[in-house]
């Protein structure tokens, strides 16, 4: 690798789609940026594989969420990207019982849902700060099938959410996939935007004379520095001289990310019935969030989302685990063996990586002010950037890209530079 460079206008620290937006921004308005990345490759938590199972797959976001505003949907119809905005097809398994739910049984489902949505929204306008658990309505049936979905939706537990967070996403009602992978649009958009990687940041040091990051490959001081990390990795002892305040790391601690995990299947094309691209929901009498998609796009593959309750339940340690207990439960619904037919699998471990340590982020009861605060520059020389500090589309990809376009526009206005109109 050839030597870092010494200085820079700005420091951009993780390559996910906030460092990647606020490196590409700050760089079009003229600041020299270097973006530093800890890990092989670009994209953070949104990455499409396409070498575990050759055919491909998002380890980790999926859908272009609020997809009628989503600036990534016009950069995928610009690039002749292919996505499915047609209503998804869910059938609910119920566990317990071994047979899907009857229509009844679905309505039930349905309405239950969606009067725990209602109640969520109702305490939120009367003013109250309380848990997503708190306000749902019981049910004798359904109530732990709505946790564990809520959690699937929301990374962290119904007792550990906000419920005046929650009520400031705002939901269009469109969520599409993309047929070749969210990380591969992500990619394809900073094909261009240059990035030092295998290069993390081992301690920053920030004052009011500059920033100076000290990297394996030697110290890069600049006069500012976006922070486009995760908020368990903000909280790393040690990473900043001097430690951040006592408010900073109060807000990135009431933000934590969840655990959203995945495991995916192939098989040969005989294995699975015909029908593309269908959606299954686990109901059971214990919250254990478990969906997952039938051939995906028509693919030979099942692509399972599985919440951190349901690592618990089947007391699987990680989710490569989970596979023997996922094929019984994948055979027990589609009534045919499927052992003998499968041709690899691979399985995501955000929770446990510690360039991440999570999936998507959630405010604690109590502490819907905290992504204002964690968005807050600090002295006018660290800024930051991610899902977690953008406010109307928190634990999305365009929500990271917005909020790193606005750091890089900060910075450049901290520094004195014109800031001319933003492109999406």
């Amino acid at each position: 690798m050839k030597p870092l460079p010494e200085t820079a206008d700005l420091i951009v620290i993780g390559a996910g789609a906030a460092g990647l937006a606020a490196a590409a921004r700050a760089r079009s308005l003229g600041l020299d940026t270097l973006l530093l990345e800890a890990g092989p490759r670009i994209g953070g938590r949104c990455h499409t594989d396409m070498d575990s199972l050759g055919l491909p797959w998002d380890r980790g976001a999926h859908w272009m969420h609020q997809a009628l505003s989503n600036p990534f949907v016009q950069h995928a119809r610009a690039r002749g990207r292919a996505w499915s905005d047609s209503p998804r097809k869910v059938r609910h398994w119920l566990a317990a019982e071994g047979r899907w739910a009857t229509p009844a049984e679905q309505q039930e489902i349905d309405a239950y849902v969606e009067s725990c949505y209602a109640a969520v929204e109702a305490a939120a306008t009367a003013g109250r700060e309380a848990s997503l658990g708190e306000v749902m309505p019981p049910h004798p049936r359904w109530r732990a099938y709505a946790e564990g979905w809520l959690q699937a939706m929301n990374g962290g537990e119904v007792e550990e959410i906000s419920i005046q967070d929650y009520v400031r996403f705002e939901e269009d009602g469109a969520n599409w996939p993309l047929q070749d992978g969210y990380g591969n649009l992500l990619a394809e958009l900073h094909r261009d935007t240059a990035v030092e990687l295998d290069t993390p940041a081992e301690r920053i040091a920030w004052s009011a004379q500059g920033v100076t990051v000290t990297t394996s490959r030697g110290q890069v001081t600049a006069e500012r520095a976006i922070l486009a990390l995760p908020t368990p990795v903000l909280l790393r002892d040690g990473l900043f001289e001097p430690a951040l305040p006592p408010a900073k790391r109060a807000a990135a601690a009431a933000l934590p990310l969840g655990r959203h995990e995945k495991l995916a299947l192939r098989f040969d094309e005989a294995a699975l019935p015909e029908e593309p691209h269908w959606y299954f929901h686990r109901v059971g009498p214990e919250r254990a969030a478990l969906n997952g998609i039938i051939r995906p796009f028509g693919r030979p593959m099942i692509l399972l989302h599985m919440g951190g309750s349901l690592l618990r339940h089947w007391q699987t340690p990680t989710p490569a685990d989970t596979l023997e207990p996922v094929l019984d439960l994948l055979e027990a619904i589609l009534q045919r063996p499927l052992r003998p037919h499968m041709q690899g699998w691979s399985a995501t471990n955000w929770g446990d990586d510690p360039r991440f340590g999570g999936s998507y982020s959630s405010a604690l009861p109590g502490h819907a002010a905290a992504r204002h605060e964690l968005a807050e520059p600090l002295g006018g020389r660290l800024f930051f950037a991610g899902e977690a500090c953008n406010i109307p589309a928190f634990g999305t990809v365009h929500g990271a890209h917005a909020s790193g376009i606005a750091a890089a526009e900060a910075v450049a206005q901290a520094a004195g530079v014109p800031v001319s109109p933003s492109p999406a």
